[in-house]
């Protein structure tokens, strides 16, 4: 039996902390206090305050704006969806981070361990937290880590839920998982928040308390003090079972106020009470909170699987024992009723443990029923029992979600032997994106055939037109082209215009064209004047009709018929030639060519044998004049001159009447005393030889006969009547050449 006094004590104890939970009212901090909405300003409608000082919509928020948001006006109809975030840091890291502009990212909402919350983006405006799915969402990130088991502290997801009861209610939402989503449950996601440890069930069922305005749903029994239990005496065997027993065993605690548990070794019926022979009890309570809880710490030589029980004994039990498992950072609620129970082992589950000394199962006195002599909570031992690996189950059959459809139109979308098959699909309407074309089918599974509807032809041979999203565009072609003028060379498109790159060049290289370049192209006008054929042998040509012509060729004619005429190169040549020729004295015969110039071959014998006549030649005529009266000559016995030859050899001056018969000529005289030295005729000196009408040159030598009359180096007279003359081609050839070069020197003279 219960000692009295005791028990007594233990209700003393339960009244004084319902009269202190009374008189405080009860705190929103406290996990054990009833759960309400925000009680200040807000009642249960969570109405917005427009213009509160700090700038948040939600009143028990802080204001600190993001610059990473796109401005918007979003209102009822236009936001659909609550988006749960974890941050993957701190409160304050987070923060910081939204205010960062090299982040691009944010959410409208920030919530700590602690319950506080920051508004960072306004309601109205797009935060940038989900990609594809930010238009038609709220975002709110929640402090701490997805793989933590304990980072949803009670705090946070109570001022969560608060908050996102106001948002449900003022964009009319509904208060179900089909408005309030994870991260990971929206499309296009790569990212696995708010994890398994965030309390959907507990955090739904808030929210729609919230909603209803009814009493929030109860809070599941609070967890042990946090931190190491610690390792014990008692190893957990890798094989076979091991049992921790409530007594002389330091693997188990009692904890809570002493005064309020006791221990029985004898039976109510008689037998053996408990296991070993003995059992602990405390008596149930009704609080929120346990005030005594027991603790069986498991210290495990090898992780593995494990099979969990509870010794039951036989005593007045309670009905709603919540047995906790804490294993590998997870925590697993049991409730068993005690009553119909008598020393028996409840199965508590199996489960994975770890080998440190953290794992422990749990029991409290708060199973909700309230304080009396006649209900206690049994706790004796725990027994633990090492389970064979089973083989892995065979991989589950393939099963097709409830949708296959990929979203493309031209695929017929099935599900065969739980496996999506998109088969290709032709003849389907479909539209291929472009809001420039109509008509499109499908074509083994690809969507073609569309018509362009939309005339986007500029007309400009330098754009390549097109049509995107609807409308035209005009790209520059960078493609050659023609710029309509004909003067123009190298036409290429730039920026979207026909430009020509040179002038075209029209030069045709004729000196009788005028070249010049109009609308039709390259004009060559004929023009005229003077111009040059590029034959130095011709001259006087002129342009006509467009061409250079009307040459002359230039015979180089020295009217020399002892010479071959001839232009080479522009330069004339005046060859020499040989044979006869005719020097224009018709007192002259056998007229001959020698060094390019004609020359006389002997005169006309007009020596009429009068002694007293002068005889000479005129245009062929012989001239016989005057008469010689006798005269003697004091050294001649026999009529004729005598003396020396050499004495008698003079020069006849030309008698007036054969001036002009002569002036063609330039006579040489010699004397005829046997060495016949030619002379240039004194009567033509250098002015016959320089004058325009000299055509040839006239050798003769003049003999005097002796005792003619000639009066010399001892002679007593002269004659003019024995003076005869001889052919230069009886001269000597030196005497001939350096004649002749003295003529052509001249004649190069006269002819420049």
């Amino acid at each position: 039996m219960p000692n009295r006094s005791s028990v007594f004590a233990k209700a003393l104890v339960h009244c004084w902390a319902l009269l202190a939970l009374i008189a405080i009212g009860g705190c929103a901090d406290d996990p054990g206090a009833p759960w309400a909405e925000p009680t200040e300003g807000m009642a249960n409608s969570y109405a917005e305050r427009e213009g509160a000082l700090n700038g948040a919509e939600y009143e028990p928020a802080d204001w600190q704006a993001s610059v990473n948001y796109s401005v918007a006006n979003r209102g009822v109809g236009a936001i659909k969806t609550v988006v749960v975030h974890t941050v993957q840091g701190s409160y304050a890291g987070c923060i910081s981070w939204f205010k960062n502009p090299s982040a691009k990212v944010s959410a409208h909402y920030v919530v700590s361990k602690t319950g506080a919350i920051t508004q960072m983006v306004k309601e109205k405006d797009i935060g940038w937290h989900v990609g594809s799915e930010n238009g038609y969402t709220v975002g709110i990130e929640h402090e701490g880590f997805v793989s933590d088991p304990g980072w949803a502290t009670p705090q946070m997801v109570d001022a969560s839920a608060k908050l996102t009861c106001y948002l449900v209610k003022k964009y009319k939402l509904p208060a179900t998982k089909a408005a309030i989503k994870g991260h990971v449950e929206l499309p296009n996601q790569n990212h696995t928040d708010p994890g398994s440890f965030w309390p959907w069930d507990s955090y739904i069922a808030k929210v729609q308390a919230c909603v209803s305005g009814g009493p929030p749903p109860p809070p599941p029994p609070p967890p042990p003090p946090p931190g190491p239990v610690g390792c014990c005496g008692t190893s957990i065997k890798a094989t076979g079972e091991t049992i921790i027993d409530d007594t002389g065993n330091d693997c188990i605690q009692k904890l809570g106020p002493a005064t309020a548990w006791w221990t029985n070794s004898a039976s109510p019926s008689g037998g053996p009470c408990g296991w070993g022979g003995s059992m602990s009890y405390t008596y149930t309570s009704a609080d929120a909170a346990a005030e005594n809880y027991a603790r069986w710490r498991l210290t495990f030589q090898k992780a593995g699987k494990y099979k969990v029980q509870a010794f039951i004994p036989n005593n007045k039990a309670g009905a709603n024992a919540k047995y906790q498992i804490y294993y590998a950072g997870k925590v697993a609620t049991v409730t068993v009723d005690q009553q119909p129970l008598s020393d028996v082992w409840a199965d508590l589950g199996t489960y994975d443990f770890v080998a440190n000394c953290n794992e422990y199962v749990y029991v409290g006195d708060n199973t909700g029923q309230p304080y009396s002599k006649t209900l206690t909570l049994g706790v004796d031992a725990v027994r633990l029992t090492a389970m064979a690996a089973p083989p892995p189950p065979p991989p589950p059959p393939p099963v097709c979600p409830a949708s296959c459809d990929d979203g493309k139109a031209c695929t017929d979308d099935i599900c065969q032997n739980g496996v999506c098959v998109h088969n290709a699909n032709t003849g389907a309407v479909c539209w291929d994106g472009d809001a420039c074309t109509v008509g499109e089918k499908c074509s083994n599974g690809a969507c073609t055939g569309g018509k362009i509807t939309k005339d986007c032809n500029d007309n400009n041979p330098c754009t390549l037109d097109g049509c995107v999203a609807g409308n035209c565009t005009h790209a520059n072609s960078n493609a050659p082209c023609d710029d309509g003028n004909a003067c123009t060379t190298g036409d290429l498109c730039q920026n979207s215009q026909c430009s020509g790159a040179g002038n075209l060049s029209c030069d045709d290289n004729n000196p009788c064209t005028s070249d010049s370049c109009d609308t039709s192209g390259c004009a060559h006008s004929p023009k005229s004047g003077p111009c040059s054929d590029g034959d130095a042998c011709t001259t006087g040509e002129k342009c006509a009709g467009g061409a250079c012509s009307g040459a002359v060729a230039n015979v180089c004619n020295d009217e020399n018929p002892c010479t071959a005429d001839a232009c080479n190169a522009g330069v004339c040549v005046n060859a020499a030639l040989s044979g006869n020729c005719d020097d224009g004295d018709a007192c002259t015969v056998n007229d001959y060519c020698g060094l390019g110039l004609c020359l006389a071959g002997g005169a006309i014998d007009c020596d009429d044998g009068d002694p007293c006549s002068a005889d000479s030649c005129t245009v062929g005529q012989c001239q016989h004049d005057g008469n010689c009266p006798p005269q003697a000559d004091a050294g001649a016995t026999d009529g004729n001159q005598t003396g020396s030859p050499a004495a008698d050899a003079v020069v006849v001056p030309k008698q007036p009447d054969t001036v002009a018969a002569d002036a063609a000529f330039a006579t040489v005289a010699t004397d005829g005393g046997g060495s016949s030295q030619p002379r240039l005729d004194a009567n033509k000196g250098d002015a016959s030889l320089g004058g325009d009408s000299l055509q040839s040159v006239r050798f003769e030598t003049i003999n005097s006969d002796a005792g003619a009359g000639f009066s010399g180096s001892g002679a007593s007279g002269s004659s003019p009547c024995s003076t005869n003359r001889t052919p230069a081609s009886n001269w000597p050839a030196p005497l001939l050449l350096a004649m002749a070069l003295v003529l052509v020197e001249r004649r190069r003279r006269q002819r420049d």
